[in-house]
């Protein structure tokens, strides 16, 4: 059998202000493996977001572990960390982050480019746009684009250097139910062709039940809970 993608090790956090300190997790410990399709649900504040920046090394556990394919990331370089989020990794924000002085294709090539170079980043991301609806938006700047366009772009974009993970952070937080669904319609079918794993936080159960599992944290625990269908 296939080792893990993704272990979870007892991992705790603590949020710290100037004022207080909030226990968000108390010893979190799971696995993901390859191709799996993963919804974390739970309250605001209740660290969904946190456990995403902690699998992608945006953010480190207080203690634990966290092993993607047999190294630790918490005890990884910099270096590593920073190879390990791009190559990796894809991102999918609840805010696109689109640069606004690049056309929609630069967006989406912009990753690429370090390992592909510019011409064949360029023409993966045509590619990938072509796939996701955008193939008359290519030269478009992203404020020429719906929130619903501007998404389908991230998408595309998270998706450009073939990451072994996909971290969505309320991908259609911003966009209205009909928007939303096409915009989850070319996400679900990329990584089910492509074999990309997916964590995706979402406060909706329609939309958790596109996915494979369903987890909750609450109480600072992560709890696997019955699909709604």
């Amino acid at each position: 059998m296939a080792a893990p993608l993704l272990c979870v090790h007892d991992v705790k956090r603590t949020y710290r202000t100037a004022h207080s300190e909030i226990d968000l997790f108390d010893g979190l410990s799971f696995e993901i493996e390859a191709g799996d399709k993963v919804a974390v649900m739970g309250a605001s504040g209740s660290g969904k977001s946190t456990l995403l920046h902690m699998l992608g090394g945006l953010d480190a556990p207080d203690s634990g572990d966290i092993v993607f394919k047999g190294t630790s990331i918490v005890e990884a370089s910099h270096r590593w960390r920073c190879q390990y989020r791009h190559q990796q990794i894809g991102f999918i924000f609840q805010g696109y982050h689109l640069l606004s002085e690049l056309t929609v294709v630069e967006n989406v090539a912009l990753p690429a480019q370090i390992m592909e170079g510019h011409g064949r980043s360029l023409r993966m991301a045509k590619e990938l746009l072509e796939a996701v609806g955008l193939e008359d938006r290519l030269q478009h700047r992203p404020q020429e684009l719906s929130g619903g366009e501007q998404q389908r772009a991230a998408v595309a974009r998270a998706l450009i250097n073939h990451p072994a993970i996909i971290l969505a952070d309320e991908p259609t937080g911003n966009l209205d139910e009909e928007t939303g669904d096409k915009v989850l319609h070319y996400l679900f079918q990329l990584i089910e062709l492509r074999g990309h794993s997916l964590v995706m936080v979402t406060h909706s159960p329609s939309v958790a039940d596109r996915c494979d599992k369903q987890w909750r944290l609450e109480k600072r625990v992560l709890k696997e809970v019955s699909r709604s269908r």
